[in-house]
């Protein structure tokens, strides 16, 4: 049996290259879909609305969000991803949280929590997802909008890519109904990048069931819109 390390912080190891790796991977649909997000949190709220992106890693939406006129708080388990995120934020204006979903804690309400891009996938076990739903309801207003993705099957499998200097492998195994180890590895010139870390595949309902007894009801279905992301894309509310 393989097991995983659990006190790896996924992504820790590479942060520093993670922009060039994702852009080398996906190319234009990565700014697409970056676009397609915005567009869709700006029909929900408008600035300087309050925002906490769960996941932010170097600021994909975060620095955008900030640049439109929210105030944004990222959150992130990995505290280099966020490093890599202050050195893009030249005015200092989004505050930032190294901390797991589930042990979030803030004390602003926000009009809308992000929890795109995977994230959910961190969550291991039916504890974690219960626990992150629960700390992602505390954070909003009554009424706030989370907009979430849950990853499609598919999207578990290995995969490479090489663009320049940087050629980036990576290896999905199954290792049990629902959990997979991921390993990667990345050459960037002459020095070589690893992480090794686990991630679950989520069924849609389960997603869902946790969602509404938390007490989230579904504001809209964007699947649609996000057409090759590999995920189903939604908007929840906060009933209360």
């Amino acid at each position: 049996m393989v097991t995983m390390p659990h006190d790896v912080i996924p992504h820790d190891s590479w942060a520093g290259v993670y922009d060039l790796a994702y852009e080398a991977s996906f190319g234009r649909f990565y700014t697409e879909l970056t676009e397609a997000t915005l567009a869709v949190v700006n029909s929900y709220v408008s600035p300087p609305a309050a925002i906490v992106d769960f996941g932010a890693g170097t600021g994909r939406l975060a620095l955008p969000l900030s640049r439109q006129g929210y105030e944004v708080t990222a959150v992130d388990a990995s505290q280099k991803m966020l490093d890599q995120l202050a050195a893009k934020d030249l005015h200092n204006s989004i505050s930032r949280t190294a901390a797991l979903i589930s042990n979030f804690r803030g004390i602003e309400r926000f009009d809308l929590a992000l929890c795109v891009f995977t994230v959910i996938a961190y969550l291991l076990d039916e504890g974690a997802l219960q626990s992150s739903f629960q700390r992602m309801y505390e954070a909003l207003k009554p009424g706030g909008y989370l907009i979430l993705d849950v990853p499609s099957k598919a999207v578990f499998h290995g995969y490479s890519t090489m663009e320049g200097d940087l050629a980036r492998r990576v290896k999905v195994t199954e290792l049990s109904s629902g959990l997979y180890s991921y390993s990667e590895r990345i050459d960037f010139g002459e020095t070589t990048f690893r992480d090794d870390f686990a991630i679950r595949y989520w069924e849609l309902t389960a997603v869902m069931k946790v969602a509404s007894d938390t007490g989230f009801t579904l504001e809209k279905d964007l699947s649609r819109a996000f057409t090759g992301a590999g995920a189903r894309y939604f908007v929840l509310r906060k009933t209360n």
